[in-house]
């Protein structure tokens, strides 16, 4: 597992022989990477008594504590997430190489692409989000995140000086806006913060899994339901798709109704999601990490829904 990539002769499996003793699920056998991270390293790991997902993490930012423990909260109230197997010290995960590692549970069930997406799978995405939503009330834990107020700024100040004019003024007017905004009569809580496609699973059209909870924080929930309906009900040429928005977020109230105020900061919400994902795109394709299994985006999808966004009037009914 030199610098992580799994590489599986010899020297790959004494290092996962190394990582198993900490552990009572089994001896090591097979494992595959998993090439869709974009933050951490992930692989499939198959043992003699089950079936598990190796996790790296490959950001030193991340509180795992906080979401790991959220992630069991959720587990209690019945949302399909993958659990944490504790080591035989009774923690959530390990250092090893000086990175965090965890082992977790193997969810049944697959990603879906874009032009698979039906309106009946984002209507149960809105509803698992606001059950989410709800459940977080009496989740004692709080956490800014890692992609607060100051990683904006401090993200924006390290990729400005890297863009051309045009991309360079757009993010300058969004930027300000961004730091320039507060609403404090939004409602708050614990939020998934990065409920794409990639991180939701399907088996036979019905959703079993939840998963990615690393930059789970409190914050908005109308921002949190802005981050999903951009990237589950977006088309091809960057706009929204109204159907799906409608099934997404029919749902999603179905469980938690939306307050006026929130559908009157709807579009703004929608920008300030577009904004962020489309800083740290540009921050992973300008600074990348070295992670083996990490997969760089492109930024420019962000940044067309972004000036799609900046001119979308819709309004939440």
């Amino acid at each position: 597992m030199t610098g992580y990539k799994l590489v599986w002769p010899k020297s790959c499996r004494d290092q996962c022989k190394k990582i198993l003793s900490n552990y009572s699920i089994g001896k090591s056998g097979a494992v595959d990477g998993i090439k869709e991270g974009i933050t951490n390293s992930n692989y499939f790991l198959k043992t003699s008594i089950s079936e598990y997902v190796l996790t790296i993490f490959e950001d030193d930012n991340v509180n795992l504590d906080f979401c790991l423990n959220y992630m069991e909260h959720l587990a209690r109230k019945s949302i399909p997430c993958p659990q944490p197997i504790q080591t035989n010290s009774n923690s959530s995960y390990i250092l090893y190489d000086k990175k965090k590692l965890a082992i977790f549970s193997k969810l049944k069930g697959q990603t879906v692409s874009n032009a698979k997406i039906t309106n009946e799978m984002c209507s149960q995405v809105g509803k698992v989000l606001a059950q989410m939503h709800m459940y977080s009330e009496d989740f004692k834990k709080n956490f800014s995140g890692v992609r607060n107020r100051d990683w904006f700024l401090n993200t924006y100040n390290k990729v400005q000086c890297e863009l051309n004019k045009e991309n360079s003024s757009l993010l300058d007017e969004e930027i300000k806006r961004y730091l320039n905004y507060n609403c404090r009569e939004l409602p708050t809580g614990i939020i998934h913060s990065d409920l794409f496609r990639d991180n939701v699973m399907f088996q036979k059209n019905t959703l079993t899994g939840v998963l990615d909870f690393y930059y789970a924080c409190n914050g908005y929930f109308i921002y949190d339901l802005a981050i999903t309906v951009n990237d589950w009900c977006t088309n091809s040429t960057y706009k929204i798709d109204h159907d799906k928005q409608k099934s997404l977020i029919g749902a999603y109230e179905q469980v938690r109704r939306l307050k006026d105020i929130e559908k009157k900061e709807w579009n703004t919400m929608l920008r300030f999601a577009s904004l962020r994902f489309w800083l740290s795109r540009l921050n992973d394709q300008l600074f990348p990490t070295d992670g083996d299994l990490t997969t760089v985006l492109d930024p420019d999808h962000f940044k067309n829904i972004l000036k799609d966004r900046k001119n979308y009037s819709d309004k939440l009914e």
